[in-house]
């Protein structure tokens, strides 16, 4: 009988001591070192991406698709982007949902990726920052010669948009496809 009462007791200690082994591993919360994760304060909408997520603002990196000719090199690039505050109070009610409300007088700087030839521009008041550049502007420089060769191509400018909204600061990457159709 002491046998069945030891074994017992030693199983109900070891139950007992897993069960506290679990809950302590399972609520020990460890951060992330590699990214300091922060709210981003607006929904950034790009203008021409396309696709249903990427229109919406759900893309990991929106690209920008624009098909250069011979007539059309020489023309400025217009890149622009909305931006909206989102507002979560009516998130409850299936009749109200979230608001999107465009922010005006949001101070943006636009760049290539690695911070070179950048250029300011502010939201107006319909949340809207357009940016208006040439290609040269861009990293590419013989425009000329790119859309008089006779294969067709495509080159990816990696692109970073970067502000402050309420005292907290956002970058959101994008990038711009300069593509010349086959002739």
């Amino acid at each position: 009988m002491k046998t069945l009462n030891l074994i017992y007791m030693q199983r109900k200690s070891f139950t007992v001591l897993t069960l506290a082994l679990s809950i302590f591993l399972i609520s020990c919360e460890e951060e992330d070192p590699f990214v300091d994760r922060t709210e981003a304060p607006l929904l950034m909408v790009f203008d021409e991406v396309n696709g249903y997520l990427a229109s919406g603002g759900l893309t990991s990196v929106p690209s920008v698709s624009k098909t250069v000719t011979a007539a059309t090199y020489t023309q400025p690039v217009t890149l622009s982007v909305n931006l909206y505050e989102l507002d979560k109070s009516g998130i409850l009610d299936h009749t109200v949902g979230i608001d999107s409300i465009p922010v005006a007088g949001v101070a943006m700087t636009f760049s290539l990726r690695d911070g070179t030839r950048p250029i300011e521009a502010a939201s107006g008041a319909d949340g809207k920052v357009v940016i208006t550049t040439t290609w040269e502007d861009l990293g590419i420089t013989d425009v000329a010669a790119i859309v008089a060769a006779k294969p067709a191509r495509s080159i990816t400018i990696p692109l970073l948009w970067k502000g402050t909204n309420k005292g907290v600061s956002f970058s959101r990457y994008s990038q711009v496809v300069f593509s010349k159709p086959a002739s």
